[in-house]
């Protein structure tokens, strides 16, 4: 890819101008705050968009620090550049309520369509993360290792899945491990979810087996009671029988006697002596029953007490056997956890199988970075370091004095030209299929004059477009006194300049 001309309508502090951009080597020169930066993040949201955050973190994103306060829906901008020397116009509005992109082919006028790919594919399929890890390197950006080391990993992991798809093997790794994670957690929660019902359930039992046994314990009270109270029953029935038959007897005795008597003496009709007994009889019938009612009584409520206390035991043992049963189903793991636990076996077996290709793949794709990396760190130390390789954890090992060493120990100055060396290499490798511009923005703050020069010399020997953004004017003079050839772009005037 060639940057031809970058077409700024409204962007930070940039209206309404044009930047126009050579092959080889390009010199964005300004003073602070005259728009180098402004100039660079734009070319980086044209080629890879720009989006708004959300909530907090929309207030520091780029979105939001080049965002035009007096006319936010003229936020825009458009780029002309060519690929594989065919020429194509982008156009994009970044402003996020009326946000579009408009891309055509200026050879034939095919209008190509940025939301369905076909930018990406003129790209090279290279992403904003990939970009900034290799080709867009800031002020000592490239000292912290950290993200490039993940990247080259990525890379050197890196293993066919078939088809024309791709598997990068970190995110791979990461996706798995993340999703592994969850449904862990799922399985988990489930399992808690069921242990707890099985506590909950195990004191309801406990509580149940505890109400049988003392119901039980009532039942047998109940059940003494009532073999008493049919005993005084039964007495009862006994002495009211003799009691009866002695009253009876007694008080026909005397109420014979003496209504005889008195029948006899004329005194009462003969008659009399008959219905005295049989009145006498009855008032003793009655004298005597009330004690046996209230037995009777007290009988019948104590059957009845038992018999609610049987119903309620019973109750109580089918309860007993429905928990018991419960709980024996409860420690049986589910069927959703048992899903869970396949898929989670499932994420490991995938894990470990990629792990297995990424080493495989490893030893295939080394050689070539390494190569590459040995190749960039000859040129830009000029010979004084001729072989480098990057080992499978991400770890660059330089060779000195036939000995490897890591570039920590080296000194800074020859560490910035080693982690650029390692930018470069990995480009070269990770973007084979599109060669895209590399953006220097005050990467070379920390050379001195003879490391920059170096460093200038090797970077001309390539055919990549390169950008340079420097508030310094010493880059624009080495170019100048080692007949490099480059186009000015000075910042600090209306125009351009051409060298």
């Amino acid at each position: 890819m060639q940057i031809k001309e970058a077409k700024i309508f409204n962007f930070g502090k940039l209206q309404n101008v044009n930047f126009r951009f050579s092959d080889g080597i390009n010199v964005v020169y300004g003073e602070n705050e005259q728009g180098k930066t402004t100039l660079h993040a734009f070319l980086l949201g044209m080629l890879f968009g720009m989006e708004k955050g959300r909530g907090r973190a929309a207030s520091g994103d780029l979105y939001m620090k080049y965002e035009p306060w007096h006319a936010p829906s003229f936020y825009s901008g458009a780029l002309r550049f060519e690929v594989e020397e065919k020429p194509f116009y982008l156009e994009r509005n970044f402003y996020n309520k009326e946000r579009s992109e408009y891309l055509r082919n200026e050879a034939d006028g095919e209008e190509l369509s940025v939301t369905y790919g076909d930018l990406d594919i003129l790209l090279g399929g290279i992403g904003r993360e990939e970009f900034g890890n290799t080709y867009d390197i800031p002020q000592s950006g490239a000292t912290t290792g950290k993200a490039m080391s993940e990247l080259l990993t990525n890379y050197l992991a890196e293993a066919e899945a078939g088809g024309n798809g791709k598997v990068h093997v970190l995110e791979a790794q990461k996706n798995l491990a993340a999703r592994k994670k969850e449904l862990v957690a799922e399985r988990k929660q489930l399992q808690e979810s069921r242990e707890q019902t099985i506590k909950q359930k195990t004191i309801e039992l406990e509580v149940l087996q505890e109400n049988v046994a003392e119901l039980k314990r009532q039942i047998g009270t109940f059940e003494e009671e009532q073999q008493e109270l049919e005993e005084k029953l039964n007495a009862c029935k006994g002495q009211l029988s003799r009691l009866q038959k002695i009253g009876i007897a007694v008080v026909a005795v005397v109420a014979l006697v003496v209504l005889t008597v008195l029948a006899y003496l004329k005194v009462v009709p003969f008659a009399a002596p008959m219905v005295a007994g049989v009145v006498m009889l009855i008032v003793l019938i009655f004298l005597l029953l009330p004690k046996r009612n209230d037995t009777e009584e007290l009988l019948q409520h104590a059957k009845a007490m038992l018999a609610q206390i049987k119903e309620h035991l019973q109750e109580n043992e089918n309860e007993i056997i429905n928990i018991e049963e419960e709980i024996e189903e409860l420690q049986v793991i589910s069927r959703k956890e048992h899903e869970l636990q396949q898929d989670i076996d499932a994420l490991e077996l995938a894990r470990s199988q990629i792990e297995k290709i990424s080493e495989e793949y490893y030893l295939e794709m080394s050689d070539e970075l390494n190569a590459e990396i040995s190749k960039w760190v000859s040129l830009l130390t000029k010979g004084t370091y001729d072989s480098a390789r990057l080992d499978k954890d991400g770890r660059l090992w330089i060779v000195a004095e036939n000995r490897e060493v890591q570039p920590e120990s080296l000194s800074r100055g020859t560490l910035e030209q080693i982690y650029l060396a390692l930018r470069l290499a990995a480009g070269s490798v990770l973007m084979q299929d599109e060669e895209m511009p590399i953006f220097l923005d005050e990467a070379f703050a920390m050379y001195d004059d003879v490391r920059l020069a170096e460093t200038l010399k090797a970077l001309a020997k390539t055919r990549k477009q390169i950008f340079i953004f420097t508030c310094q004017k010493r880059e624009a003079a080495i170019l100048e006194q080692e007949a490099i050839a480059y186009h000015l772009v000075n910042m600090s005037k209306s125009g351009e300049t051409r060298i």
